[in-house]
């Protein structure tokens, strides 16, 4: 059985005030054209198709012509919600669009999903656990003692650990931060403060396969077949040294993987240059990769004006511009980007921690923390429109 494991897609994404559908377009004719060349037996999509919860019509239409294309390839896919997707939007029509081979869970239930294929050593499983944020398993599961992402995740597997027990090959798609996992600054949106959000990967020890979503970066979390594919494209300047792609995941007749990483190579390029205005003008910055994102720091000691539109006409996809700052006799620092700088705004939890402390002098006591952190929970669930 082969198949093709993919995940975080964001569709819809805006990076540094730059919408990035016309970017996630061209890489996904070439993922489309990977899947025609390699005919895989399914397609994994494991979460965060969309970047939010309502996702703009250009991100909807966008998925919608990726999937007509994979249908018409004939091959089945199977998709989970992720933490940005809202969950009963994505699986909407399921079981009508079931019949193409179109397979989605949105909310996590009772008993996981599961999708039966076949190949000539006879049936793969594919257990399709869509993302199980703890406050929506304890409420769909009747569980009033959930409350970390390990006790959710533990008891929406319950079925599929029953059913592993009959024995056969079993593939697990899933949207969760494993203990282990390689967490990239300003990429991934948290799922919960204070490490409550990880799961052990000890949880999915009788799956041949794990196929993960949630972080960027493509990497093994715990052992090798317990994998992220990594983003579609590189989302932050955090990400600028991860090798974007897919993995293509061979399972033997005895569920033994083999894998390969292929690299998926996109329209622009997201990095970081050191540089000064004087530099800007000689010939290897001015010829290369100009419409590359770019992140721009200046090694320029005196006051600039206006220094974004000069940059900007050597490299006119510049999303970021921080300065350098010179000691006297000291080495070179870094500074801090201001607010307005960061393309990624901070999190409302720590909004409102800053908020209090520059309003009253003090830090959030752990009870108004927790307090805050619920209300915030149950606002993003009226979002998705779940009526716990």
């Amino acid at each position: 059985m082969r198949f093709i494991h993919t995940a975080d897609w964001h569709l819809g994404r805006v990076f540094g005030g730059q919408s990035l559908i016309q970017d996630q377009e061209f890489v996904l004719r070439e993922f489309v054209e990977l899947v025609r060349e390699s005919k895989p037996d399914a397609v994994l999509i494991s979460g965060d198709i969309y970047d939010r919860a309502v996702p703009p019509a250009a991100a909807v239409e966008l998925y919608d012509q990726v999937l007509s294309q994979l249908i018409d390839l004939h091959v089945p896919v199977i998709a989970i919600a992720g933490n940005h997707d809202g969950p009963q939007r994505l699986a909407f029509g399921r079981q009508l669009m079931s019949q193409a081979k179109y397979y989605i869970a949105g909310l996590p239930q009772a008993e996981i999903s599961v999708v039966t294929l076949h190949d000539q050593h006879g049936p793969v499983h594919f257990h399709a656990l869509p993302y199980a944020e703890p406050v929506m398993v304890r409420s769909i599961l009747q569980q009033p003692n959930i409350s970390t992402h390990q006790e959710a995740m533990s008891a929406c597997l319950a079925s599929s650990v029953e059913r592993i027990a009959a024995g056969g090959r079993h593939v697990l798609l899933a949207h969760a931060f494993v203990q282990g996992g390689s967490e990239t600054p300003d990429s991934e949106r948290p799922l919960s403060v204070g490490g409550a959000d990880r799961v052990n990967a000890s949880l999915f020890e009788k799956f041949a396969y794990v196929a993960l979503g949630h972080l960027h970066q493509p990497h093994a979390a715990g052992r090798p077949q317990i994998r992220y594919s990594g983003s579609l494209l590189k989302y932050s300047f955090a990400e600028e040294h991860h090798v974007k792609g897919v993995e293509l995941v061979e399972l033997t007749e005895t569920g033994a993987v083999q894998r390969e990483h292929i690299a998926l190579h996109p329209r622009r390029d997201v990095r970081s240059i050191r540089v000064s205005l004087e530099e800007l003008e000689t010939q290897p910055y001015r010829l290369a990769n100009q419409e590359d994102y770019l992140q721009v720091i200046l090694t320029d000691s005196e006051n600039l004006m206006a220094p974004i539109n000069r940059v900007r006409e050597f490299f006119p996809n510049t999303l970021e511009l921080l300065t350098e700052e010179r000691l006297l006799n000291s080495t070179s620092n870094l500074s801090a980007p201001s607010f307005a700088e960061k393309s990624d705004m901070p999190q409302p939890i720590q909004m409102i921690e800053a908020f209090f402390e520059q309003r009253f002098g003090d830090s959030l006591t752990h009870p108004q923390y927790q307090r805050i952190q619920q209300i915030l929970n149950d606002l993003r669930l009226q979002e998705q429109e779940i009526i716990l």
